[in-house]
């Protein structure tokens, strides 16, 4: 897209980006570096060469003088990367980058010459901030498209790292959302998903202090939008007001994941999650007693640091008596820098760990059948997402997966009769095809 500013990093300067998306007054680094510094670059080159594909690793690459493609969250001339490669890759950039100075997080840019911002053709800098960029943004592919809201937690749950590599919850304001949406609407898109570590914390830093329904309702007014998810949730954020927006919007889908990690409420408050087995379990029949037909899905940690054969069944009983729509599930192991890789032994063994993971498998798949099984013969709208081997498929309000059996255009809305139903996903057929047959 043409974007009117860019931004660029390099080395210990931050260079100007006119609206044709080239360089102004570049300067070769490598020049200033001299022999020695050329050949440490090259030696880097080769150390990293084929790892930028892996998750987790930043780019370092080697290349002439390029243009850009700007856009949110990721910006670079001559050697700048915001973000992992496979996140560059997405963005389409038109090429990589020459070389990489610096790797940072999304908010800890240092202060002074370093620090990153935007700079105009006038060549005035501002700084947004780290992650938002809120008058750049990508042209995107296809009908659905993430759009952040809430950075940041302030929750300190012992086993994550989010709030000390994102810092504290920081809100975008709530007419920059909806203008950046309204953006992404005018380029085809059809479906948003609000982000946030604990998405329904959104609007609590803010002056005026809207929450997420607030949100929602500002975004519901805009034509072309036709649905809106969000994820994801924390329960003691989750407010009835909230709640009550969710159900009473027609555009915001019914569709929660809600992470609960453990049933045990001695590892709960060992995780310090902040509620417990109880106040969980309340919020989830406040969840249904105003929409009823909810999806929800959770997240379980197996193996925690001093979970028990007793606190795991806990967990297991809990997944019985609120049957979830799907369940994450992963064997705990230490992060490095959190609480529990600091102050507490892994001490659950890993066979032990894959017993139950395997175990809560077994629970999840089973559940998962039989509530998809209730879909049989009904009729679903979905959103066709993507075509897959032929085969177009979309989520249904309740965000289960549907495979449809017909042709159908990516972006379109589709009344889907579903005649199949598996763990894992739905199919069936366009509901007028069965009329006219």
């Amino acid at each position: 897209g043409h974007h009117r500013a860019g931004v660029a990093f390099v080395g210990r300067r931050i260079r100007q980006v006119d609206a044709t998306h080239r360089v102004l007054d570049i300067e070769q680094a490598l020049e200033r570096e001299g022999d020695a510094g050329r050949r440490a670059h090259q030696q880097q080159v080769e150390r990293h060469a084929g790892r930028h594909d892996r998750p987790g690793h930043h780019a370092v690459t080697s290349q002439p003088r390029h243009r850009i493609l700007a856009g949110r969250m990721i910006q670079d001339v001559d050697g700048a990367l915001t973000q992992p490669f496979a996140a560059v890759r997405q963005q389409r950039l038109q090429c990589r980058p020459r070389r990489v100075w610096l790797v940072r997080g999304d908010d800890d840019a240092p202060a002074g010459p370093r620090q990153i911002g935007r700079l105009d053709v006038e060549g005035k800098a501002e700084d947004l901030g780290g992650e938002f960029w809120p008058s750049t943004y990508a042209v995107p592919e296809g009908p659905t498209a993430y759009v952040p809201v809430v950075h940041g937690c302030n929750k300190f749950c012992t086993y994550c790292i989010v709030p000390y590599r994102r810092g504290r919850e920081k809100s975008r304001p709530m007419d920059e959302i909806v203008r950046e949406v309204a953006y992404l609407t005018a380029h085809g898109v059809r479906e948003v998903t609000l982000l946030g570590q604990t998405v329904e914390a959104y609007g609590h830093d803010l002056a005026e202090q809207p929450d997420l329904g607030d949100l929602m309702r500002d975004l519901s007014a805009l034509d072309r939008l036709q649905r809106i998810r969000f994820l994801t949730s924390y329960p003691r954020d989750m407010t009835h007001r909230i709640l009550e927006a969710i159900a009473e919007l027609p555009k915001v889908m019914e569709c929660f994941s809600l992470p609960v990690q453990a049933g045990s409420n001695r590892v709960l408050d060992s995780m310090r999650r902040g509620y417990t087995r109880e106040e969980y379990i309340e919020k989830i029949a406040e969840v249904r007693s105003l929409m009823p037909h909810a999806g929800i899905t959770t997240d379980v940690i197996v193996g925690y640091p001093g979970e028990t054969g007793a606190d795991f069944d806990e967990t297991c009983s809990l997944l019985e008596e609120l049957r979830f729509d799907k369940v994450h599930v992963a064997a705990y192991s230490p992060r490095p820098g959190t609480i529990a890789w600091r102050k507490m032994e892994d001490d659950v063994p890993a066979e032990v760990k894959a017993v139950r993971l395997h175990r809560v498998e077994e629970i999840e798949e089973r559940i998962s059948h039989e509530i998809n099984s209730t879909y049989l013969g009904t009729v679903q709208p979905i959103l066709v997402e993507a075509i897959r081997n032929d085969q177009p498929n979309g989520r249904t309000r309740t965000g289960k997966l549907v495979h449809l059996d017909a042709p159908a255009r990516i972006g379109s809305m589709v009344d889907v009769h579903i005649e199949h139903a598996g763990p894992f996903s739905l199919r069936g057929m366009p509901a007028d095809a069965l009329v006219l047959a």
